[in-house]
């Protein structure tokens, strides 16, 4: 009993470590969305407001990666931007109140 309240405290631990919650068991999955491009200094998103529910989307990428690279040579900070690539449905670090968030990463 002792040894698993202490292998419940580690994984306690370590879990608030970590900077988003783990997503072994989801697959990416392949996308299309147009929404607002938001430059940031280590991360971006392009924010998607869905036209029947209204309700906002954040899509983040690292700003100095191969998916940001790909994405600044075709939108500008603050522009309409549509993209096409794989995400998977996890927390991203956005401000404001959003409904979901995924990350993209090819």
């Amino acid at each position: 009993m002792i040894y698993l309240a202490s292998v419940l405290q580690v994984i306690m631990f370590i879990s608030l470590l970590a900077p988003t919650p783990p997503t072994w068991s989801q697959k990416p999955e392949l996308v299309t969305y147009a929404g607002v491009l938001k430059v940031g200094r280590y991360e971006s998103t392009i924010n998607y407001l869905g036209e029947e529910t209204g309700d906002l989307a954040a899509f983040c990428f690292k700003t100095k990666s191969a998916v940001g690279r790909a994405i600044f040579s075709k939108c500008k900070d603050g522009d309409q931007c549509k993209f096409t690539g794989y995400l998977r449905w996890e927390d991203c670090r956005v401000g404001g109140a959003v409904s979901a968030t995924g990350r993209m990463f090819r």
